[in-house]
């Protein structure tokens, strides 16, 4: 968990980061799935990419995270 706050903290200062939004994962490339914030105390159900190419976009990814990871009965 600490290195989501600390990776969060160091991309606020990006210029291009989406406001209102925290990242949940990233990869070495400098894409993000993020989560969006409703206020200032709820996150949104949906996760959204974040591509650093075209860092003006946010794309939706999923619905839910039980869209993105599907749990098996």
């Amino acid at each position: 968990m600490n290195h989501l706050v600390y990776e969060n903290q160091s991309i606020q200062d990006m210029s291009d980061f989406p406001t209102n939004s925290v990242a949940i994962a990233f990869n070495d490339c400098g894409d993000y799935l993020l989560l969006c914030s409703v206020d200032e105390i709820h996150l949104e159900e949906k996760i959204y990419l974040w591509r650093h190419e075209d860092s003006e976009s946010v794309y939706l990814l999923a619905n839910s995270i039980n869209v993105l990871i599907p749990i098996e009965s």
